[in-house]
Parts: C-alpha cells; structure tokens; sequence
C-alpha cells in the first residue's frame, strides 16, 4: 500500500495472533504521528474482525516504567530554563538506556524473565514517540487510517464478524464521513458492546432486578449506517437481531432514495425466534425503497401455514422487484420457547422443509399477485445459510432450498422450480 499505486481490492482477515511482531498481526500498523501515506485508494474493501478501535497506547500505557508519568507519558521538566529542560531529557534517556541495558544482561544470565515491554520491542516505541503529544498517541486505530489513505474511492464495503465493538469515534463518525462514492455496504452483526451496557444497566438508580428495557438498546452498526451519505444501492446487514421500528425503519428511511438491492437476514438458531418484518412494515418497502430490484427476508411458516398474505404484499408494494429470496423457518415458535426435547425438533425441522410442489404453489401466487416488472427469479431457503461453523450437532446444518423461474412455453410464460439441499459444513479438500 505504501509502495504501489495500482491497489483497487484490499481483502483484510484478522483471525488470530500471527507470527509478526506485535501488535501488526492485528491491524494495520501506522505511525502515531501521521507520517505514513498510502499511495493506493482502493475501490473495494473488506474486512474480517478488524480492531477498529485499538491502540497501542492503551496497551503501551499499562507497562511503562514506574519513573513515567502516571498517563504513561514521558517526562519532561516545566521549567522555562533550556538548560534544566535539557538535563531533565538526559537524566530520563540515561534511565531508559539503563533500564534496557540491565535487563538484557539480567535475561541472559537467567536473573529476569523474559519481559514483553522489551522484547516485543514496546520500550523502543515508547522512547521513539516520547516528545508527541498524548492526543495523538491515543488516536484509534482507524483514525490514523484515515489519515493515510483515500478513502474516497471505496464503493464497495464488507465489514464481518459479529465481535465488532466500536468503543471511539473511527468507525462511527469519521470513516462514515470519508466514504463519499460508498454504495454497497454489508456488515455483520450488532456492534454491541454488552460489557459497557451491562455496566450503565447496573449503575442506574433503584433496586436490582430493573426493567428499563424493554428491548435491547440499539445497536451502534445502526449509527454508523445512518451517518453514511444517502448513496447506497446495495444494502446486507446480517446478524443484526433486530427490525425494530426505530432500526430498520430509520434505515430504509436514510437511504430510500438509492437503495436497489437490500439483504436484512438473521441466523435461525438458539431459544428464541428470529425477528421478523411485520405486514406493515412490508408495505412500507414499496414507499420507503420503491426502487428495489432485489430484496433478501426472512419470513415465519406459522404451524404449517406458509406466509402467503406478506408474499402478496411484496408482489404488490414492490413494482420494480424482479429477483426476491426468502429464508424460511424450520421450527416453530412454540418448539423454541416450549423447551421442546432434540428429537421432536429434529423431526419437526424434516416435516418443515419445503419441497418442490409447495414452492411453485408460492411462486405462482406470486407471479398473479406480481405488480410492475415480473419476476426473473424466487428462491425459498431454510436451514443454515451463513458461514459459522456449528459447534456440536446442529438442526440447521443443512441447507434446502427451492428456486424458481420463468420460462417460455408455446401458450405462454410459465414457471419451473427445483429443489436441493446440502451440508453447509461438509469439508471439500
């Protein structure tokens, strides 16, 4: 990035300590003084578990020498006399060289343990950033990616992983503001950070227990798309847990004017029911997003009843919507919340899954219900469609799926539908 200027795609997976020097191994490794330049803009970025937010000075700070400062900075005199400012240095940088001098001997001879503040090669960071100033030592992460590349140019976004916890300013505010020609986003998860929340819960006022939510608080990865310029064509948010009015409402709302492609999709998994979009909310899609040509939902099969009447209101609402997928539950809401045994989920989940007739049952409905441009293609699913790996036996291990499509016949249009499954996690060497 800093010696090619021919970069378009930058492709970042973080998944776990590597064999370079702390902390690069991490994240991108920038200066604290904002040297470091990028001669690369790239167009698409992704991003797997980066540390937005870190910086080495919140882990540089705990482990400087006691004779520091008590922010961990290094000392310098206040005195306005150069000669006193200029003996305060020299004392402190004799202490510095004598504190690296002695533990090598010590280390070597088996008198010190092995000290990850020298050799990790923190001391010699800490020394080489001493005359800056602590504002720019505690910058983020992102922050100074900020100020070394061009940011600009990206139109394409993907940010995974639901551990993403944004604790500054980086990612919500400032690189929002930078991403001028976005318009395609996807993101991962809720962007919680529920030690912090946890933390405001138990401090406010009266006795414990206390219900002062009824939901869950919203989640900062909102924020960060509500801040983003209403340019957005393609829009995938995935694991958000949520279609809260205030959430998925005020996003549609923000980018209503550009969005053509939307995916708001959560896992089916655990001991309660996915949420999912209500009739009203549907119908909004026409006039919140009327531009719409390919939308991503989740949508509940309710004790066997397939959901006809909101795949009418789509047909209908959304005239320029021409490919519609749709993931389907495979157990029912009372199975989840009635702690039903694995058995009767398991053969509840087989009796569940979608075959072929009932697909081009829907599929039809849709075609007659269809308003504006026709369908190119529907496609039902069930099962597990995201990438994490199951830990244990899982009922949504398999993947179904019935896709559907228009073809010519001689007295007409006519529909066809297929129907498959498989392993999401069969390994292929």
């Amino acid at each position: 990035m800093k010696s090619c200027s021919n970069i378009t795609e930058l492709d970042l997976r973080m998944v776990g300590a590597s064999c370079t020097e702390f902390p690069d191994g991490y994240n991108l490794p920038f200066r604290p003084d904002g040297s470091d330049r990028y001669l690369s803009a790239p167009q698409i970025l992704s991003l797997y578990n980066y540390e937005f937010h870190e910086s080495e000075w919140e882990d540089m700070r705990s482990v400087t020498p006691h004779w520091a400062n008590d922010d961990g900075s290094w000392p310098v005199s206040n005195s306005t006399n150069s000669v006193i400012r200029w003996a305060t240095e020299m004392y402190y940088r004799s202490r510095w060289k004598w504190d690296q001098l002695s533990y090598e001997y010590k280390y070597a001879v088996g008198l010190a343990d092995y000290s990850r503040w020298q050799g990790h090669g923190i001391a010699r960071r800490w020394y080489d950033q001493r005359h800056l100033p602590i504002e720019r030592l505690s910058m983020e992460n992102m922050q100074l990616w900020l100020e070394a590349m061009d940011f600009s140019k990206v139109h394409t976004l993907s940010i995974e992983y639901g551990g993403t916890r944004p604790e500054g300013k980086g990612l919500l505010v400032d690189l929002p503001q930078a991403l001028t020609s976005l318009d395609n986003l996807s993101i991962q998860g809720r962007w919680l950070n529920w030690r912090t929340y946890l933390a405001e819960w138990e401090a406010a006022p009266g006795p414990l227990p206390k219900n002062k939510w009824s939901s869950s608080p919203p989640p900062p990865a909102r924020d960060f798309i509500l801040a983003l310029p209403t340019t957005l064509k393609k829009l995938t948010w995935t694991k958000s847990e949520t279609v809260q009015e205030d959430i998925f409402d005020s996003v549609l709302k923000h980018h209503e004017a550009s969005l053509e492609h939307l995916e708001w999709t959560n896992h089916e998994g655990g001991f309660k029911p996915r949420p999912i979009l209500t009739e009203d909310q549907l119908r909004s899609l026409g006039k919140w997003a009327p531009g719409l040509t390919s939308l991503t939902v989740d949508l509940e099969r309710r004790n066997g009843t397939l959901p006809e009447d909101e795949l009418t209101i789509l047909a209908e609402t959304l005239p320029k919507l021409r490919r519609l997928i749709v993931n389907l539950n495979l157990l029912d809401e009372r199975l989840l919340m009635n702690n039903t045994g694995y058995d009767d989920k398991k053969k509840h989940a087989s009796d569940s899954v979608l075959d072929v007739e009932e697909g081009l049952d829907l599929f039809q409905g849709l075609k007659k219900a269809k308003v504006g441009e026709k369908f190119d293609s529907v496609e039902f699913r069930q099962g597990e469609w995201t990438d994490d790996w199951p830990f244990g036996e899982s009922l949504w291990e398999d993947r179904y799926w019935v896709r559907c499509w228009v073809v010519e016949k001689d007295g007409g249009p006519g529909a066809r539908c297929k129907s498959g499954s498989e392993n999401a996690f069969d390994a292929d060497f």
